[in-house]
């Protein structure tokens, strides 16, 4: 059963970062943030892991 309600394509503002320590614990890694156009922040997401998902398994 096919669950989703809706997609759109909507603009957003995405601003990409630098964040962690540099630990072991707390690696620095890329970010990337999502903000609206009014400024509210919608969500972000670790652009390293992004990076570690297999597109092929996507299909």
């Amino acid at each position: 059963m096919n669950r989703i309600k809706k997609v759109e394509m909507v603009e957003v503002i995405r601003v990409i970062h630098a964040e962690g320590d540099g630990t072991k614990e707390d690696p620095v890694r890329l970010v990337a943030q999502y903000w609206e156009k009014n400024g509210k922040h919608i969500g972000k997401m670790d652009m390293n892991q992004l990076r570690e998902i297999d597109v092929r398994s996507l299909a």
